[in-house]
């Protein structure tokens, strides 16, 4: 699926105006490389950062995740208790990106019993697959960058859970980036496709 990649670097349909720095976390910066009929293509630059990268969540879309550079720990979660004990005191928030115009985070159940299903590391040239139903976080260690295809969305809502009954607050986050700096990270993902 590289090739993909490479491709849309190759046609120049990478979307500045939908691309951000600071995406979801201060760590993580965001290229939309290009939207698709049926997928889009994003790259993902992520900083080391301790603990979670973000806190439980599902997706709108399924996607496969592959590791350019650095390594990826994916770690999923599932409601109740079927494999072990459970952590008390998660609260269940809806969300609905502003990004697409929606409302954000709206807390609907609290103190659920949540637990860990599985946790899998991934490095260069690994990848994963999540689908919509898929309740997930990140953890990631190293400088690391992602290449992730994203297919249509399949629902307006997703999940998201948290020890808090506050939602995460997004100020700060979701900046712009300047035209030089967009630049220079396309240069730094040019040369290193060129080493794969």
């Amino acid at each position: 699926m590289i090739y993909l990649l490479r491709e849309a670097l190759k046609s120049n349909s990478y979307r500045y105006e939908k691309s951000y720095r600071a995406f979801h976390h201060p760590n993580v910066d965001y290229i939309n490389m290009g939207i698709f009929h049926d997928y889009m293509l994003k790259v993902y630059f992520i900083k080391p950062t301790p603990g979670l990268l973000v806190e439980p969540h599902s997706h709108a879309y399924p996607f496969e995740q592959h590791v350019l550079d650095g390594s990826v720990t994916n770690i999923t979660y599932g409601e109740g208790s079927k494999i072990g004990l459970p952590i008390s005191g998660y609260n269940k928030f809806d969300y609905e990106s502003p990004l697409n115009n929606g409302s954000g985070f709206t807390l609907v159940q609290e103190n659920i019993d949540f637990e860990c299903t599985s946790i899998a590391s991934y490095g260069r040239d690994g990848k994963y697959s999540l689908c919509i139903y898929d309740i997930h976080t990140i953890r990631v260690e190293v400088t690391t960058i992602l290449f992730t295809i994203q297919f249509n969305d399949q629902v307006k809502k997703t999940q998201f859970y948290s020890l808090s009954k506050e939602p995460p607050s997004i100020q700060g986050l979701y900046q712009p980036w300047t035209i030089e700096k967009f630049h220079r990270k396309l240069d730094r993902l040019e040369e290193l496709l060129k080493r794969i």
